[in-house]
């Protein structure tokens, strides 16, 4: 007897574009499939949390967006025992509620259309539930399994990124082990925005040095690539002190110095994974942090 093979929904990690993409800048986001979830059924499971969620998203008229929800056979999975095994960390920025949306749109959800925008306009609409509002890319990046680039919060290009994209560089998610909020944060940037110190010839820097940074990353340009990863990492320490969490600073301090690797937010900051470009066989000096390479 064969065994059965269980499909796995892979996190997400947003490469570029934290912050800038709130202001139309690009944004690159690829999956990552250390961290996932997938579907099992075990009798003991405590299953409650899904009512309220399925009373979400029962209340969805679904005939609007062209597409069959087989709610019936979701609530008799669920009263089988079915749960979402994920390993994927919460409060991280990760796509937690991404790779379960995708998952239930995978699984319990008929007559999906084949055009990009309509699927991802379906995802949002299942992680809502999560975050009052949603863009719909994480979950179209699990639910894809490939990088998704947004271009001007509208475009969206789906590319084929491997793990070994980068010929000299390495990229590292550096652990904080601390979750975070991200509406705080964000809320932080759009007040920061706003005041008087951040002058709109900042933010209209940060979005060109950001789609350049995506652009040379695209092309291997790795040198310039490296140049406007730097500057990000400069700026970011500059003008977004707030989403740094202290112990995170003598390692921020040291990368600016250093012509081996660079740090930067991975999404809002605060706590859960930093990214890291490093130079291949550069010994990173990151005091006791856990690194994982991408």
């Amino acid at each position: 007897m064969k065994n059965k093979i269980v499909k796995t929904y892979p996190s997400k990690i947003l490469l570029f574009g934290e912050y800038s993409v709130i202001d139309n800048s690009n944004a690159l986001a690829i999956p990552f499939d250390k961290f996932y979830g997938s579907w099992e059924f075990n009798e003991n499971v405590d299953n409650e949390i899904f009512s309220p969620y399925l009373g979400y998203l029962k209340k969805i008229n679904w005939n609007n967006f062209d597409v069959k929800f087989d709610i019936e056979k979701l609530k008799k999975d669920i009263s089988k025992g079915l749960f979402f095994k994920s390993n994927i960390p919460e409060g991280y920025g990760a796509g937690s509620s991404g790779a379960l949306s995708a998952a239930i749109y995978d699984k319990y959800f008929k007559y999906k259309p084949k055009d990009i925008n309509s699927t991802k306009r379906n995802l949002a609409q299942i992680e809502g539930y999560f975050h009052g509002t949603s863009s719909g890319i994480d979950p179209l990046v699990s639910f894809l399994n490939k990088g998704v680039l947004v271009k001007n919060t509208k475009d969206i290009e789906i590319l084929e990124i491997g793990k070994n994209y980068l010929e000299n560089y390495d990229l590292y998610l550096l652990d904080s082990k601390k979750p975070r909020e991200t509406k705080h944060f964000v809320d932080i940037y759009n007040k920061q925005i706003k005041s008087e110190e951040f002058l709109k010839s900042d933010l209209n820097y940060l979005i060109d040095i950001n789609n350049n940074l995506i652009d040379s990353f695209l092309k291997n340009d790795e040198v310039d690539m490296f140049d406007f990863y730097k500057e990000i990492s400069k700026f970011q320490i500059k003008y977004f002190e707030k989403m740094i969490l202290p112990e995170i600073f003598p390692v921020w301090k040291n990368s600016i110095e250093s012509k081996e690797f660079a740090i930067k937010l991975c999404g809002a900051g605060g706590g859960g994974f930093y990214l890291i470009l490093n130079k291949k066989d550069n010994e990173l000096d990151i005091l006791n942090f856990e690194i994982t390479k991408i």
